[in-house]
């Protein structure tokens, strides 16, 4: 088979230049997929106002897709009012492409739809970039597969419950949060049953969208960074922190957290973490150390004001180093939607976890981690890994068994269009 008779259309959710592509889950699938013999084509929304203010990145993530993409099509999002009266989603919305958009990008896919096997839609928002040509790829026979992150009424149900009421109340983008709450009640189910598959990184999600399909919904985790990534040597610059971490904490147990704190994204945990179960753990593990930060962490917490041994990391160029060093990774996060990016980064470097019951449900692995809820099991759990009386080995092992890549990447291609 030739391999340009094996082409596949895939639709992201946004062109994340902002995030290392070994980090963004679509990025790393289709470079699997290349490697599996495939042509990839990439349809790309993306923010005009952040390309503006960060042009390098920009240009510098399109020549990393370049080696990936055989071609790439990028559409502005939209950011009119007129989109907010839509009766679809404001953030499926600001996805679809205008007219004029939809006539240029159907002349692009006419050089490649006869060639396509399939079309890739990550989360129910792109839908809207590949709705209007649903006629042609159904002509030709191409299945259109989308990969369900979370639900996303849930999500934003979960994002703006959390806001304090005033807030909620003065703030027009949590009115808007709340309007696309409400369309996303019929809005998410339709474009489940609209798509020819549907491909869960949660066992939660797969049982939701069980309910509004009879068949065609399978669980299928991530693919977080590619498989090289636990081998792949450090950078110099990792190598100069790793040193500087190993010497730092040659004495100490490390628990480690990476955290993105916009909006006040698990303060309230890691700020009752910090002040009832660490000093507990410090009791009895007097070498211990927390170690946290990551995106706005300077906006909650600040360093000066932190009981000792925990420490606030402004700032965190790569997560391997101090991956590598951490005995342990508390997964503070009361958030009931999704599986973590967080569970799914200590796993693939087989690092120690305990967490709060939402961190973990729906992963396929919460039935082989510790599981904490009040001050003394957090206590407890966190304690025995420290002493080397527990670890979470039998997770690994799952793991590695759910997220293995080349098994799932075979498992997807299975619903692609025969040639």
């Amino acid at each position: 088979m030739n391999r340009n008779s094996k082409r596949i259309l895939s639709c992201s959710s946004d062109f994340s230049f902002l995030v290392h592509p070994e980090r963004i889950e679509w990025f790393c699938r289709d470079v699997l997929l290349k490697r599996k013999g495939y042509s990839l084509l990439l349809l790309a929304p993306y923010s005009e106002k952040l390309r503006e203010q960060n042009p390098e990145k920009f240009d510098g993530f399109i020549q990393r897709c370049h080696d990936v993409y055989d071609d790439i099509f990028l559409v502005p999002m939209k950011r009119g009012i007129k989109e907010i009266f839509s009766p679809i989603p404001l953030q499926a919305k600001k996805r679809s492409p205008s007219e004029n958009e939809i006539f240029s990008i159907r002349q692009w896919l006419s050089s490649y739809i006869e060639e396509m096997v399939s079309v890739l839609v990550e989360i129910s928002f792109s839908f809207e970039m590949v709705k209007p040509f649903l006629e042609d790829f159904r002509k030709n026979n191409i299945p259109i597969l989308l990969r369900m992150e979370n639900i996303e009424r849930d999500f934003f149900w979960y994002h703006y419950m959390r806001q304090p009421l005033k807030k909620r109340l003065g703030n027009i983008h949590n009115w808007l949060q709340l309007m696309d709450v409400i369309k996303l009640n019929w809005y998410e189910s339709a474009v489940v049953q609209k798509t020819d598959g549907v491909f869960c990184l949660s066992m939660k999600d797969t049982e939701w969208c069980l309910k509004k399909r009879k068949n065609g919904v399978f669980f299928l985790p991530y693919w977080y960074q590619l498989p090289e990534a636990k081998i792949h040597p450090f950078s110099k610059e990792e190598e100069d922190i790793f040193s500087k971490l190993e010497e730092k904490y040659k004495k100490n147990k490390v628990l480690f957290l990476v955290n993105n704190f916009h909006e006040g994204y698990n303060v309230k945990e890691i700020s009752w973490f910090i002040q009832k179960v660490f000093p507990a753990i410090k009791q009895q593990v007097p070498e211990s150390v927390f170690a946290f930060g990551g995106y706005e962490v300077a906006n909650y917490f600040c360093a000066d004001e932190l009981p000792e041994g925990v420490e606030m990391l402004p700032s965190i160029p790569s997560v391997r180093p101090y991956m590598r060093r951490a005995d342990l990774i508390p997964l503070l996060t009361k958030a009931p939607v999704g599986v973590k990016i967080k569970l799914v980064e200590a796993l693939f470097y087989h690092k120690n976890v305990v967490s709060f019951p939402e961190g973990v449900e729906g992963s396929g692995v919460e039935d082989f981690l510790p599981i904490a809820t009040t001050k003394e099991e957090w206590t407890r759990a966190c304690v025995a890994i420290l002493q080397g009386k527990k670890d979470c080995a039998l997770a690994w092992a799952k793991f590695d068994d759910l997220y293995d890549h080349e098994k799932n990447i075979d498992f997807l291609t299975k619903f692609f269009k025969e040639q």
